[in-house]
């Protein structure tokens, strides 16, 4: 008789590499949804904004991601009814 043997388990610093990755590419393929939902501007202001650091010419036109249930509190950065773009001085606001 003859038996197979297991595989040998995944390190568990591999595993969560992965889950990263992938959480990392899910939050940032709905920022680009949201993005392209709230049409490139800021959802409370209206100003222009950017997804592109690289590109933006100062940083008040980088596109920031609210939250807004926090995860702390069950909310989940890849909903799209969870998330608004904001301009930095309006993410700022919306967190005082």
């Amino acid at each position: 008789m003859t038996f197979a043997a297991n595989p040998k388990p995944e390190p568990y610093r591999l595993t969560r590499a992965r889950r990263r990755r992938a959480q990392a590419k899910a939050r940032k393929t709905c920022r680009t949804a949201r993005y392209a939902l709230a049409g490139g501007c800021c959802e409370e202001c209206g100003v222009p904004l950017t997804l592109d650091v690289n590109s933006a010419r100062s940083w008040i036109e980088v596109a920031h991601c609210h939250e807004v249930v926090p995860r702390s509190l069950g909310g989940s950065p890849t909903d799209l009814e969870n998330t608004k773009i904001y301009c930095p001085k309006c993410h700022f606001e919306a967190h005082s």
